[in-house]
């Protein structure tokens, strides 16, 4: 079983178990996912600007060693995905 298909099975997951993504230069990606909710940790370097959003969305801010986001989507975004969780990734 994959680390993402893991995940899929499980109710409780920590952050700090979770794999992390560079999505671009400063930032990355953790996801948990269901079959019509995802959600996305990101954590970003200081100083890094990201691309203004035109879709609606939930963003949570949190703080602790940087910044993290952690981003709520319905329905679950394929794109992200992994291709061995079944997305276009």
């Amino acid at each position: 079983m994959s680390m993402y298909a893991s995940v899929l099975a499980a109710r409780h997951t920590r952050w700090s178990a979770l794999p992390a993504d560079a999505i671009a230069e400063g930032i990355d990606r953790q996801m948990v996912w269901g079959t019509r909710l995802m959600g996305c940790r990101l954590r970003v370097a200081p100083h890094v600007v990201a691309a203004v959003h035109s879709h609606e969305q939930v963003t949570l801010i949190t703080r602790g060693r940087g910044h993290s986001l952690v981003d709520i989507f319905t329905p679950v975004r394929e794109d992200f995905l992994p291709a061995d969780a079944g997305g276009r990734a």
